[in-house]
């Protein structure tokens, strides 16, 4: 199987979701005790079952990235730090769409060029799709609604806003104590790739 999967589409920042689970985690619940609360007691309001699972699962599997400490902040700090914890979440899990910030969300940041449109996705795609087969196999349908996901994960992160079909993109700013959470796991790189900054 290969390293890039597509399941994002479907599921996107869920941000509140993660931090509710933070909470829960902080309290003493495990992976399974966490679930069994998103799937049996709907604590997300979900309607389907299927919804249920896959959310209970990229919920769990979000915050297996997260340590104690970037979970206390999630659960405490402003929203705008919580909301970068979830990010940097995303970009741990999803060797895609990590690809994605640093080949293009921090490249173009560095080069000055704010502007992320369609054709860098496509470009960002067909790189990606030379070095993985399982790409290939992807409809169009799987492409657009990526982009729409990615579009939508970085806006909601606070670090851009549409621009017609297109979007805005900006560097984070990152409070210090998120910066060296971050840095003491040894993901120094990730704070590079959001503040736009060579590795």
């Amino acid at each position: 199987m290969g390293k890039y999967k597509s399941t994002i589409k479907s599921l996107s920042f869920l941000h509140l979701e993660l931090k509710k689970a933070s909470e829960l985690r902080l309290e003493g619940f495990n992976d399974k005790e966490i679930k069994e609360r998103i799937r049996e007691d709907n604590i997300f309001m979900l309607k389907s079952d299927n919804r249920k699972r896959a959310i209970a699962s990229e919920i769990v599997a979000r915050l297996s990235q997260l340590d104690e400490a970037l979970m206390e902040m999630i659960t405490t700090k402003h929203s705008s730090i919580g909301k970068l914890i979830t990010l940097y979440s995303i970009m741990k899990k999803d060797q895609l769409f990590l690809a994605f910030m640093q080949e293009v969300y921090r490249d173009k940041l560095i080069l000055g060029d704010h502007r992320v449109t369609a054709k860098d996705f496509n470009l960002f795609y067909q790189g990606k799709r030379e070095q993985e087969e399982v790409m290939g196999t992807w409809t169009d349908y799987t492409y657009k609604k990526l982009t729409q996901v990615y579009k939508r994960i970085l806006v909601e992160a606070g670090l851009a806003k549409r621009v017609n079909k297109d979007i805005e993109i900006q560097p984070a700013i990152i409070d210090y104590d998120l910066e060296e959470s971050i840095k003491a796991v040894g993901d120094e790189d990730y704070v590079k790739i959001l503040q736009g900054v060579r590795q």
